[in-house]
């Protein structure tokens, strides 16, 4: 069966049993949620259309009516269609690490319509072998599609890779190579987009730090240039670290057989993908062989975690266990605003010790409109802000309220060049984005000072530029390489 829960209370909603139940049919191991009135679940050892070809039910999530029932468009034995579902626009991605390519079980990955049942685009292992498992988890950055292969043999056995393809077409880009191939390392093993430009890929059975102790890597999906290895705080031997995810911007990355709150009780941990530091970690609240972790998903502030041998309702019935995000001081509040075409606003409120992140290019981009995450290039960007938020002589209109901004320039981000401000209030507003400059906006922790360039009140950094705090509409962001005056000592 699957269960859907009142995330705010815990009450259980609705239970979803298999319509077609078989023994050993794993249903449940895998959903996904297209559209705001259906979810979809997986029966990845389905029998329907071969032994353990798989299937894919469709739910309204109202009535728990079963709507459509999806199987592979290539249904093979073994094919485990329905491993992992991922969302994509309205359609769903569906693994089948098993299915038939050019003779071999080297596994496909397909875009489907999840209420119709129609294929849309298949995507096929490109050096197909069996057992590579192409499919074992799918995702999708921007508009392009990220498959795993966790046991492909290039170049040890079962080190892995992972592809990225095109969406509309189905061509593949190009293949993400593991940067540290050894046997049995399994990269590909999960694979997550991050924002529109990053992917993030696991290697739960790397051994740097130690035996198995996993890593994760991320990557710039433009050029596919590793941007940041990521491995575990607290790693251990057989730790298993490398279960990647999205949560709000940054990087979610578990680690099952961790021993952070006990012997295997496991562990998750925050990365900012922008300077791959971690930044904050989840624990079992149940203590050891709870294998937090093994499972991962997030979103709108919270962290949900699977914990699969949790023993609170009985001996390995395991439990998921919710985090609220804004319970991680450091994090990103909101790394995702949308755009339109018409010029309206994106607005984001923010509250006690929250911080915002938008990162842009200046490199002089036309624009974006749509969602856009906060890796994507050539983003215009403007603050406007309450004025009664800021206490500086100009203009004397403003009052500040416990305000602190940093600014630094000139950064490198992939082959962009990009600029760096920090916001952070203890009290509320609003900031609503604009069409307007290229900027960037991070948390850098760092503090500027009041100064004045040519008879303007501004804040400065240490770089070159400067923040025009209450000037017309809000805040206005300006930068040069070339006519920077020096900065001016504190005031």
């Amino acid at each position: 069966v699957a269960y859907l829960f009142d995330r705010d209370t815990g009450e259980l909603i609705r239970t979803f049993h298999n319509p077609d139940p078989g023994p050993g049919d794993w249903f449940g191991v895998s959903f996904a949620w297209p559209e705001e009135d259906y979810i979809c679940i997986g029966a990845v050892r389905d029998d329907s259309h071969g032994s353990n070809a798989g299937a894919v039910y469709v739910f309204r999530i109202e009535t728990g009516e079963l709507v459509n029932t999806i199987y592979s468009p290539t249904p093979t034995a073994n094919g485990l269609f329905g491993q992992w579902i991922d969302s994509f626009e309205n359609n769903i991605l569906v693994g089948a690490e098993g299915d038939n390519v050019n003779g071999f079980s080297a596994g496909k990955a397909y875009l489907m319509n999840p209420l119709t049942g129609e294929l849309i685009q298949d995507f096929a292992n490109p050096t197909p072998k069996d057992g590579d498992r192409f499919g074992f988890w799918v995702d999708s950055v921007g508009q392009d599609i990220v498959v795993g292969a966790r046991d492909d043999d290039d170049p040890a056995t079962n080190s892995g890779v992972a592809h990225l393809f095109d969406s509309a077409s189905g061509n593949l880009l190009y293949t993400i190579k593991n940067p540290n191939p050894n046997s049995g390392d399994e990269f590909g093993y999960t694979v997550a987009g991050i924002g529109d430009s990053v992917i993030a890929v696991g290697c739960l059975g790397d051994d740097t730090k130690a035996n198995n102790a996993g890593s994760a890597y991320l990557f710039d999906k433009r050029s596919g240039e590793l941007l940041h290895s990521l491995f575990s705080p607290h790693f251990v031997p057989n730790g298993s670290f490398g279960s990647v995810a999205e949560l709000d911007g940054m990087v979610l990355v578990g680690a099952p057989n961790e021993d952070e709150n006990g012997t295997d009780s496991g562990a998750a941990y925050l990365f900012d993908p922008f300077t791959g530091k971690a930044i904050h970690t989840f624990r079992s609240p149940s203590g050891g062989r709870t294998n937090i972790g093994n499972r991962l998903s997030g979103g709108g502030g919270y962290a949900l975690l699977g914990a699969l041998g949790d023993d609170t309702s009985g001996s390995d019935e395991g439990a998921a266990h919710l985090f609220k995000f804004d319970t991680v001081q450091d994090c990103v509040q909101s790394s995702v605003l949308d755009f339109d075409c018409e010029g309206d606003p994106g607005s984001f409120q923010s509250t006690s010790e929250t911080r915002i992140r938008i990162i842009a290019s200046n490199s002089g981009g036309s624009g974006a409109c749509g969602s856009v995450s906060y890796a994507s290039e050539d983003i215009l960007v403007d603050f406007e802000v309450d004025c009664s938020k800021f206490n500086l002589t100009t203009p004397p209109s403003c009052d500040q309220v416990e305000t602190n901004m940093a600014l630094e320039l000139g950064q490198s981000f992939g082959d962009q060049t990009v600029g760096l401000l920090s916001w952070k209030t203890t009290d509320r507003g609003v900031i609503e984005v604009h069409g307007g400059l290229p900027f960037t906006c991070v948390v850098t922790g760092e503090d500027l000072f009041p100064g004045d360039w040519e008879g303007q009140g501004v804040v400065l950094g240490t770089s070159c530029g400067a923040v025009y705090l209450c000037d017309g509409a809000g805040i206005r962001i300006e930068s040069t390489d070339s006519s920077c005056p020096p900065t001016p000592p504190p005031t």
